[in-house]
């Protein structure tokens, strides 16, 4: 009997592997469709984009208010809509190439250049921007460029949703071998039932899509930063009350270089 139940769990063990594999199988084609569709789409937009320009700029004549007014528009939606598909085009390739450059590197330097790049943004609206960062370490085995990506994406998020005169900052500590980033604002926040569901692809929260008149992101941008940390080893968190604002913690192991005395 015990054989017999022995052999069931053996073939039941094989049927998930073998039903794992076909969805993952299942889960790259669609992705390898998604790249090659999107990239048709960028190419397409970027054509729209060069005939729109010049009459703009104009090039091909002067325009009435009417004709400068519906161009502008149309600029409008379709650079929002380029904004997009470079979105879904890299939250793709993410998902198929498994390969990543990493290499160590200071992640309070990467954190340091991330919150210059954001600052006159933070200054535009009046927004205290603060940072802290540890004496030493925190040095991390991962691409500097997504990293750096990821924590410019999270801290004009925290910009956008958080009103004039608000605070937003960014805190790094290392603990346990672990380097922690911590992005807080005093922002609008994100609905308690709606939290959890930041991370997926194309959700927006409700209350940012209203203050937005539901024409603003993608909905990808916090899926690319997911894929990001995970792909360095990390993980991240939220926590949120809605009208007062939001913390993301992110978590990644944190690397040691040898000491060198500098002599030969």
């Amino acid at each position: 009997m015990a054989s017999s139940i022995s052999q069931s769990l053996k073939d039941r063990e094989q049927r998930l592997v073998s039903t794992n594999k076909m969805l993952e199988e299942k889960d790259k084609i669609k992705s390898e469709y998604v790249l090659r569709v999107t990239h048709d789409i960028k190419g397409h937009i970027a054509a729209i984009q060069s005939c729109i320009h010049p009459v703009r700029a104009g090039i091909t004549g002067p325009l009435n208010d009417k004709q400068s007014n519906l161009l502008g528009r149309a600029d409008d939606r379709t650079e929002k809509l380029m904004t997009f598909t470079k979105s879904l085009l890299n939250l793709t390739i993410m998902k198929l190439n498994s390969n990543v450059d990493k290499k160590h590197f200071n992640a309070a330097e990467a954190a340091a250049k991330a919150v210059n790049f954001v600052r006159p943004n933070a200054a535009a609206k009046k927004i205290d921007l603060k940072t802290a960062f540890p004496a030493q370490g925190a040095d991390i085995d991962a691409s500097e460029s997504e990293i750096q990506a990821v924590l410019i994406e999270l801290l004009s998020n925290a910009i956008r949703y958080t009103p004039e005169s608000g605070r937003v900052s960014l805190d790094m500590s290392l603990k346990n071998n672990i380097t922690i980033i911590e992005i807080s604002d005093s922002g609008i926040g994100i609905p308690e039932n709606e939290v959890q569901k930041v991370f997926t692809e194309f959700y927006r929260a409700t209350n940012a899509m209203k203050i937005e008149n539901n024409s603003g992101g993608s909905g990808l941008g916090l899926s690319i930063v997911k894929q990001a940390i995970e792909r360095a080893g990390g993980n991240i968190s939220i926590v949120s009350i809605e009208g007062k604002g939001t913390k993301i913690k992110i978590e990644i192991p944190a690397v040691f270089m040898p000491f060198s005395s500098g002599k030969a």
